[in-house]
């Protein structure tokens, strides 16, 4: 976990809103996928992934998410195909990533503890579990904090003051703030009010606040620049890696960071 760690501890003392990108693992295909991830670090315009494991049965992502997910299972994407990429690509690139799991691949077959391992083992620093509340599956934090992965939880709309302070002494190294109720996807309007939430959420939590569900545009990124540590754009992003090439993505990201006044 210490890359990442590193990485949002030195975007908190610059004063710099963090800048991530959910991918599908293997989509459109395992080399689109590959390549893409390797030219964001190399035109360092992300400071960490977030790679989601491909599912069947998807318990937050919209529409945009659950097709990528279905072409890169049609295409043969499996855990393990998945970890040996990722270790590949981690001989090349220096950007910390973030695995997004269902807990279902990950425990299929009482195999949870080994392929937490393998995770930590091909080089992802933490990990999300979306249906795992904090405190709720004490076991599975257990194995995941002796892998040496990162944990980190997500906090909702919803979620009352005090739990926003328990999730967040639980959660490393950032929290994960859900911009709006229901799944993934990309929205032409933000929920009303979200920065001055995410400005009272931030001062509740123990660590960084990082945002994402529903942010599409750079003109939304920028709204919140002054009321998170950063923002994570998902179902935008992978829309653009329709085409099977990385240029469409770049340029889209490339308007997210001279949104945030990184470029």
């Amino acid at each position: 976990m210490n890359e990442l760690k590193e990485k949002i501890d030195w975007l908190k003392r610059k004063k710099l809103t963090g800048v991530s990108f959910f991918m599908t693992a293997g989509y459109p295909d395992m080399e689109t996928f590959s390549d893409t991830v390797r030219e964001l670090d190399r035109c360092n315009l992300a400071d960490f992934l977030e790679l989601g494991i491909p599912f069947s049965d998807p318990l937050a992502d919209g529409p945009v998410i659950q097709n990528s997910s279905r072409e890169a299972i049609r295409q043969g994407a499996s855990l393990g195909k998945i970890f040996k990429a990722v270790r590949d690509i981690k001989k090349d690139v220096s950007i910390p990533i973030v695995l997004m799991s269902y807990l279902n691949p990950l425990a299929c077959d009482g195999k949870l503890r080994n392929n937490l391992k393998s995770a930590s083992d091909s080089g992802f620093s933490a990990i999300i579990i979306p249906e795992l509340p904090a405190g709720e599956c004490e076991e599975t934090e257990k194995e995941i904090k002796k892998s040496g992965l990162g944990h980190i939880f997500l906090a909702a709309p919803s979620t009352p003051d005090k739990r926003i302070e328990e999730i967040s002494s639980k959660s490393s190294p950032f929290l994960y703030y859900v911009s709006s109720y229901g799944v993934t996807g990309t929205r032409s309007r933000l929920g009303g009010g979200l920065a001055a939430k995410l400005k009272h959420v931030r001062e509740l939590s123990r660590v960084p606040v990082y945002c994402g569900f529903g942010i599409s545009s750079a003109t939304q990124a920028a709204s919140l620049k002054k009321s998170l540590d950063g923002i994570i754009v998902g179902s935008a992003f992978i829309e653009k890696l329709k085409k099977k090439n990385f240029k469409a993505p770049l340029k889209f990201a490339i308007s997210i960071n001279k949104s945030l006044g990184r470029m």
